[in-house]
C-alpha cells in the first residue's frame, strides 16, 4: 500500500480484562475509516502488568487474528502497531533541563534540542524505573516561551531550557 489514500493504522489496547486490536484506513481531513476490530479475553495480565508472558502473547495473537479476519475485502499485512500502555506502574514526571550555548548568535538547531533530550533521558528516576518516552511541553529561549520545536529552530539565544 504505497499511496497515501491506502495507508492504514493498527492500534492495540492491552488491558486487564480484554485486549482489543483495531485497524483503520486514513481518509481525507485526518479522519479514519475502521477496517476491522478484534477482541479477546486478557489472560496473563493483571493491573497492567504481564504476569504470564505466554498467556499474554496468546491473547494478543487472538485479538490480532480476529482483527485481520474482520477486515473484509482485503488482507491486512501488519508492519507497525500503536500500543496503549497503562497500569499502576506507569507514571509521568515533569523535568527541566538547561542548555547554555557557546555562541548565542548561531541559530538553534535540532542538535541543540537533542542535547536537551539526552539530558532529560539521563534524569535519575530510581533503580527499578525506566523512561519510555520524552515529550516536550515547550521550550524557553532567554526567558521567551516557545511551544514547539518548529517555533524555535533558527532562533538565537544564550540559553534554552
Amino acid at each position: 500500500m504505497d499511496n497515501n489514500e491506502n495507508k492504514y493504522l493498527v492500534g492495540l489496547d492491552i488491558g486487564t480484562t480484554k485486549i482489543v486490536c483495531i485497524a483503520a484506513q486514513k481518509i481525507e481531513n485526518g479522519k479514519l475509516r475502521i477496517l476491522g476490530v478484534g477482541k479477546s479475553e486478557s489472560k496473563g495480565i493483571v493491573h497492567g502488568e504481564v504476569l504470564n508472558l505466554n498467556l499474554a502473547v496468546k491473547s494478543i495473537q487472538e485479538a490480532v487474528s480476529l482483527c485481520k479476519k474482520s477486515c473484509t475485502n482485503m488482507q491486512l499485512d501488519i508492519h507497525e502497531v500503536y500500543v496503549g500502555i497503562a497500569g499502576s506502574h506507569i507514571k509521568t514526571d515533569e523535568t527541566y533541563e538547561l542548555l547554555k550555548r557557546e555562541n548565542p548568535e548561531e541559530p538553534i538547531t535540532e542538535d541543540d534540542l537533542k542535547i536537551l533530550e539526552e539530558r532529560v533521558n539521563k534524569t535519575d528516576i530510581g533503580v527499578n524505573n525506566q523512561i519510555i518516552t520524552v515529550i516536550s511541553e515547550g521550550y524557553n529561549i532567554d526567558s521567551q516561551h516557545y511551544v514547539t520545536n518548529d517555533n524555535i529552530l533558527g532562533c538565537t539565544g544564550k540559553q534554552i531550557d
